[in-house]
C-alpha cells in the first residue's frame, strides 16, 4: 500500500472514530426529557373552609366570638360559652342548628321580647319579606352586609314572589340559597 493511500485509510479511520465519540458525547450529554413527577397524595381543594367563627350573644355564661370547626351544631359552642344562664328561655332555641362562619346567635332572656326570627307564625322559618336586619343576619351565612342587601332589594323591588328570588340580591348564589332554602318563607 502506498503512502497517499494510508494516509486516506489513517483520516477516514480518525473520522469515524471522532465521529463515534462525538455522537457518543452528543448521547451521553444531551438534556434529559424532563420526568413526571407522581405524587402519592395528590393535592386537594376542599370544598368548605376547616374553621368558622361564630358570634354567640345573650343568656349564655361566656358570650363572645368563638372558632369552630365546619359541621358543628349549636350545643356545642353553646357548652364552649359555658352553657346557657338561669334565665335562658331555651324554648325556641334549636340546639341541633348547623352553624356556619360569621353566624350570630343571640339566647334570650325569659320574658325578654326580642325579635325572634323563628316565630310559630312563620312555621320556624324566616319571612324574607317583613324580617328586620337582625333576622336575616340568623341565617347561615348572612352576615350584617348581605343582610342589608336583601332589605335594600325589597324595599328597591318589592316584596319577594318566590324564595326563589332572594338569589337576584348581589353574594347571594346557588350555594348560599341552598344552606337558606329550608329556613326561609315569603308567607
Amino acid at each position: 500500500m502506498n503512502h497517499t493511500a494510508k494516509t486516506v485509510l489513517i483520516t477516514i479511520g480518525i473520522m469515524i472514530l471522532l465521529s463515534g465519540v462525538g455522537g457518543l458525547g452528543y448521547y451521553l450529554l444531551k438534556p434529559s426529557p424532563p420526568q413526571e413527577i407522581i405524587s402519592e397524595n395528590p393535592p386537594t381543594t376542599p370544598a368548605e373552609p376547616v374553621e368558622i367563627v361564630v358570634s354567640l350573644a345573650g343568656a349564655v355564661n361566656n358570650p363572645g366570638v368563638y372558632t369552630l370547626k365546619t359541621g358543628d351544631r349549636l350545643y356545642q359552642v353553646i357548652d364552649l360559652a359555658g352553657g346557657f344562664t338561669e334565665e335562658a328561655a331555651t324554648e325556641n332555641v334549636n340546639l341541633a342548628r348547623l352553624l356556619n362562619d360569621e353566624d350570630h346567635v343571640y339566647i334570650p332572656k325569659k320574658g325578654e321580647v326580642t325579635d325572634n326570627p323563628f316565630s310559630s307564625t312563620t312555621g320556624g322559618k324566616i319571612n324574607i319579606n317583613t324580617a328586620t336586619q337582625v333576622s336575616l343576619e340568623t341565617l347561615p351565612g348572612i352576615g350584617p352586609t348581605l343582610a342589608s342587601r336583601i332589605i335594600s332589594y325589597r324595599q328597591t323591588n318589592g316584596s319577594f314572589k318566590t324564595i326563589d328570588e332572594i338569589k337576584e340580591v348581589s353574594g347571594i348564589g346557588d350555594k348560599r340559597f341552598e344552606a337558606i332554602k329550608d329556613l326561609i318563607t315569603i308567607r
